[in-house]
């Protein structure tokens, strides 16, 4: 709430130091899982609204110019519309931790024996009131060299979560080779969104997706920053009911039969038998696992 708080104080402060009259409204969307701040003024306007929002920056000589650029790097969302001479819209939001009666997680990543590093990473980011993006990062090797790639990668999708799924990819992809950074990554991406699961793997990292039965989500060969990597293939598979996903580094055998769901009282437990009964005994090891219930009726 101070969050919101320092936000709605920007704001104000800015519209009063340039605009003429402006309204600002606080709402919230999706059953209050959405804070959004509304603020519409009658002004000078925005000329250039990358610039605006960039750090130090003010049309107004003495100014901080803190604004525009707190507010993006305090909420999780933000559009701005500016017309010069006649005013602008800015609508921020911030979206609150979903809850379990939407979605339950289990974890467990632990580095490979003998290595101080894990050379495995992964990624939670709760979006828009209702979804999640996950992703498990499987840098090649071990060690310190494996961390590296695989903790930029972990950054870079989580930076670029609104992009498509296949477009984050291929970020990663050329933007760890303009880095210039040794070895790759084998990367899958999953987004649970009300009545959909979305999914593209690359490499030997390995997903499922449960309900009745274990479902297999498919990998295409290659490694994320390497040479043979290739476009990425996006899966959709529409959800009619709850369903629990798994992501897997390669530190954890692939499934062959569907887990006795029901003998587990939460999903930590799912991820804990994963690795007791499937990790092999070299390498670093992450299962990712998420229960999600919004689906269609």
């Amino acid at each position: 709430m101070e969050e919101l708080a320092l936000v709605t104080s920007e704001l104000c402060e800015n519209a009063i130091k340039h605009a003429i009259e402006g309204t600002l409204i606080l709402d919230v969307e999706k059953g209050g899982r959405i804070l959004v701040i509304r603020l519409k003024d009658r002004g000078p306007g925005i000329s250039d609204i990358s610039m605006a929002m960039e750090k130090g920056y003010s049309s107004v000589k003495g100014s901080l110019g803190l604004g525009l650029e707190i507010v993006r790097r305090l909420m999780d969302d933000i559009s701005i519309k500016s017309i010069v001479d006649q005013g602008t819209t800015i609508v921020a939001k911030k979206f609150l931790p979903l809850t379990t009666d939407i979605v339950e997680y289990g974890l467990l990543s632990i580095a490979a024996d003998g290595y101080l590093y894990n050379g495995d990473a992964y990624v939670i980011k709760e979006f828009d009131g209702d979804s999640v993006l996950l992703s498990v990062i499987d840098g090649v090797g071990q060690g310190l060299k494996a961390n590296l790639a695989a903790s930029f990668m972990g950054r870079l999708i989580k930076e670029n979560y609104r992009l498509p799924t296949a477009e984050i990819l291929e970020i990663c992809h050329e933007l760890f080779k303009k880095g210039k950074m040794e070895g790759g990554a084998a990367v899958s991406i999953a987004r649970l969104m009300p009545g959909k699961l979305e999914y593209a793997g690359i490499g030997d990292t390995h997903a499922y997706w449960i309900n009745d039965k274990l479902n297999i989500l498919k990998n295409i060969v290659g490694s994320v920053g390497n040479y043979n990597f290739k476009p990425p293939i996006v899966q959709e598979i529409p959800l009619s009911e709850p369903v629990t996903l798994c992501l897997c580094t390669d530190g954890i055998r692939n499934l062959l039969t569907r887990p006795p769901m029901e003998e587990f009282s939460d999903v930590q437990q799912l991820a804990k038998m994963l690795y007791n009964h499937h990790s092999r005994s070299y390498g670093d090891v992450t299962a990712l696992v998420a229960h999600y219930k919004l689906c269609d009726s």
